[in-house]
Order: C-alpha cells, then sequence, then structure tokens
C-alpha cells in the first residue's frame, strides 16, 4: 500500500513540473510575442558626391573653422571703425551743501556761537565730446591692411581644410568600395578550394591521388578561410573610417553606390604645366602670400610710430541746474591736436626689427610651401600615371591568370597534373584578382590626390 502511495505522488510531482513547464513556455511565448520587433534601420544608399556633401556638413573641424573666419571679419569691422569718428555722452549729477556762516557784529552777545545755515542746491551737467582721426602716419590703414589680409588667410585656411575632407572622405569612400571587393575575392577563393577539396577527396576515394593531395587541400581551404576572415573585418574597419571622415554615428549603416564614372576630370598633362597651375590655386601659396601680406602690414604700423598723428576734438558741455548763486555755464570748444613722438626709448626701432623678421619668415615659409606643393604634385602625378598602367597590366594578368587555373584543374582532371600545380594556378588567380582590385580603386584615389595637390575641388 505504501509502495503505490509513493508511485501516486511521483506521478503527481511528474505531472505538476510537466504543468508549471507548459504554462511557463506559454507566457514565455505569449512575452515575446507581445514585445515589439525593433525596427530595422533601412540601408541609406549615397554615392560619393553625397558623402563628401555630408561630411561638408557634418565635420566638426569646418565647423571650428567657420567661427575663426567669423572672428577674422569681426576684427576687419574693428579696424575700419578705428578711421571713423568717435563720440561720448556723460552725464553727472551731484547734490551740493554749502554753509553760509555769518560774520560776528558788534551787537553779538559774547559767549553766543555765531549764526550759519546750510543751503543744499543741485547741480548736474550734460557733456558731448567727439574725436576724429585725421592723420596717425599710416597706422590705421596699415591696421586695416593687416586684418584684411588675416581674413584672406583665414579663409584660404578654411578652403585647404574642405580639401583635406573631401580627399579623406574620397580615399574612405574608395578604402570601403575596395574591401567589399577584396571580401568577395576572399569568398570566391574559398568556393575555389572547397570545389577542390571536394575533387581531391573524390579522386582519393577512387584511388588516383594520394592522401597529401586531400591534406593539401585542406591546408589550403584553411588558409582561404583564414584569408576571408581578414578580409571581412577589414571591410568593418574601412566602413568605420569612413563613417569617421563624413562625421555620422559609427553605427549607421551604409550602403554605398559603386559608379560607372567619378567626378574626376583629366588632369594628365605636363607635370610642369601641372605644378604651375597648383601654385596658382591651391589654398595653401594663396595663405602663405596672405601671409606676407600682413607681415608687411605689421611692418607699415611699427613705421608708423616714427611719424606724427593729427587728431580733431570737439567737446560740448552744459549745467543744467545751477544754485540761485551761480550763473549757467556753457562751454563749447574745438581743438586740432598733433603729437609727434620724438623719443621713445628705442621701442619703435624694435617693433620695426620684429616686423621685418617676420616679413623675412613669411617669406621663407612661401618659398618652402611652393617646393612642397610642387613635390606634391609631381608624387601624385606619377602615383595616376601608376596606377593606370597597373590597371591594364592587371587585367592582363588576371585574363592569363584565369585561363592558366581552367588548365591546371583540366590537367589535374585528367590526372597528367599534380595539385601543387592546381593550387600554384589557384593562388596565383587569386592575386590577380586582388591586384586588379586594388589598381582599380587606385586610380580613382590616384586623381583625387592630384586634384587635392593642384588645387581644384571635384564636389
Amino acid at each position: 500500500m505504501n509502495t503505490n502511495l509513493h508511485e501516486l505522488a511521483g506521478v503527481c510531482i511528474k505531472v505538476r513540473t510537466i504543468g508549471i513547464l507548459v504554462m511557463s513556455l506559454f507566457f514565455c511565448v505569449e512575452y515575446s510575442e507581445a514585445q515589439p520587433t525593433p525596427p530595422q534601420v533601412p540601408l541609406v544608399k549615397m554615392t560619393l558626391s553625397q558623402c563628401i556633401a555630408l561630411a561638408l556638413k557634418e565635420n566638426p573641424s569646418l565647423g571650428n573653422a567657420v567661427q575663426k573666419t567669423a572672428e577674422a571679419r569681426a576684427q576687419v569691422d574693428e579696424a575700419r571703425a578705428s578711421a571713423r569718428p568717435k563720440g561720448t555722452i556723460t552725464y553727472e549729477h551731484s547734490q551740493v551743501y554749502t554753509a553760509d556762516i555769518r560774520e560776528p557784529s558788534i551787537y553779538a552777545v559774547p559767549g553766543r556761537p555765531n549764526e550759519y545755515s546750510i543751503a543744499p542746491y543741485d547741480s548736474s551737467s550734460l557733456g558731448l565730446n567727439l574725436t576724429y582721426p585725421l592723420y596717425s602716419g599710416g597706422k590705421i590703414e596699415a591696421g586695416k591692411d593687416q586684418a584684411l589680409a588675416n581674413l584672406r588667410r583665414t579663409e584660404e585656411e578654411y578652403g585647404e581644410l574642405r580639401m583635406d575632407v573631401a580627399l579623406d572622405v574620397t580615399t574612405g569612400f574608395f578604402a570601403s568600395l575596395r574591401s567589399r571587393r577584396l571580401d568577395e575575392v576572399a569568398q570566391e577563393a574559398c568556393r575555389l578550394n572547397e570545389a577542390q577539396l571536394d575533387r581531391a577527396r573524390k579522386f582519393f576515394e577512387a584511388g588516383s591521388v594520394p592522401k597529401a593531395d586531400v591534406l593539401r587541400a585542406e591546408a589550403q581551404l584553411a588558409q582561404a578561410r583564414e584569408n576571408l576572415i581578414r578580409a571581412h573585418n577589414a571591410r568593418i574597419l574601412a566602413d568605420s573610417q569612413l563613417r569617421y571622415s563624413m562625421g555620422t554615428p559609427p553605427t549607421e549603416p551604409l550602403d554605398l553606390v559603386e559608379q560607372s564614372e567619378y567626378p574626376f576630370p583629366h588632369v594628365l598633362g605636363e607635370p610642369a604645366a601641372l605644378v604651375i597651375r597648383a601654385l596658382h590655386f591651391r589654398p595653401r601659396i594663396r595663405q602663405m602670400e596672405s601671409l606676407i601680406a600682413g607681415a608687411k602690414a605689421l611692418l607699415r604700423s611699427a613705421r608708423s610710430g616714427r611719424l606724427p598723428s593729427v587728431s580733431l576734438l570737439g567737446s560740448w558741455s552744459d549745467q543744467l541746474q545751477q544754485s540761485q548763486y551761480l550763473s549757467s555755464l556753457r562751454d563749447l570748444a574745438v581743438t586740432l591736436q598733433s603729437s609727434f613722438p620724438f623719443y621713445d626709448g628705442g621701442a619703435a626701432a624694435a617693433k620695426m626689427r620684429q616686423a621685418e623678421a617676420q616679413v623675412a619668415q613669411a617669406e621663407v615659409q612661401l618659398a618652402q610651401a611652393q617646393k612642397q606643393v610642387a613635390l606634391e604634385v609631381q608624387k601624385a602625378y606619377l602615383a595616376v600615371k601608376d596606377a593606370k598602367e597597373r590597371v591594364a597590366s592587371a587585367a592582363v594578368s588576371l585574363t592569363q591568370a584565369r585561363e592558366n587555373l581552367r588548365v591546371a584543374e583540366v590537367r589535374y582532371e585528367a590526372g597528367i597534373a599534380p595539385i601543387m600545380e592546381v593550387m600554384d594556378a589557384r593562388l596565383l588567380f587569386t592575386q590577380a584578382s586582388i591586384s586588379s582590385v586594388q589598381a582599380t580603386y587606385d586610380v580613382h584615389v590616384a586623381s583625387a590626390q592630384l586634384l587635392r595637390a593642384i588645387g581644384e575641388a571635384y564636389y
């Protein structure tokens, strides 16, 4: 009887456990169905021009450059204001207390203090002062020229920065496309090695090839899969770098549009002609020229410290309220003021030497910038030429490598070629595919770099 009771209790426990599991599963299903499915972020198809436009809008460094340009414009306005007349209005109000002490008389009682009275009154005055610089020895004009040169330098710096951002995005755009193509090449290499492994196993089972062929095919497939992992990670990294250059969130998906033509004009020509164009259009050169202009303006300002200055001054004042004992006061004055610094302890001469040194430094920087720009143009020109030649060479190599792989596979299946011949042919085909992809995108990147070196915008 006890045994039956124990068995019945065990059955009840099992039934209860099963019921709990069923109810839990039911609630889990209900909960999962009740949960909203997170929305999928749609892929944004973007061309190169769209990527550059977005980067020029979102890049924080450009925002900082815009503020620097606005600051330079304000400095120009400040310099221009120094040549205009200046006026001030002053108003004063005071309450004055005066004591009226009576003189003692012959009828004064001894020991009695003198009589006096306090008469308060209000005094207010209004004044207007005007100053107009007639001649400053060229200091005001030099200040305006220096501010304008600084504004031009800031604007050219902003233009140079825009070109840098556009080139970074262009390089990242084609690096991302190249990583996608290389990922496809790695996937194709894995498929070819898998097919070769299947053939080797079939031939080994048929007894036509040794076990070593299978082992070599397995080793090469493992290497191909490792290369595929690297290619996939390189693609993720290239996309992240492109998002960083564009200033977009790192998790935002991108769908880059492969175009048949890109906005790169035909820029190849004689290197000497390209250098001349670069020295004329490159913002960096104009930036250095503006730096020289600003230094020369500073030199003129320093020289003005030895020259006289002439100003016209005008003032008007009126006391609005007076006491009953005072008459009304109203003044009007016009003054022609001139000053001549006959001795300053050598400060003006020291400023002139500093300004002359700055002019010399700016001229040296311009010469160095011209040489650097010429070198950049030469490098970019050779890079474009090299990439275009490699495209043609890579196309021929890829065609030959594909045919070589086909012949090697046919020979292996016919039993007249070892597996090493097929493996070498497959490796050669993969390398030719990689070279073709790299050369194709290197042409676009090199063209953008050449335009950047010349100073011509392609966006």
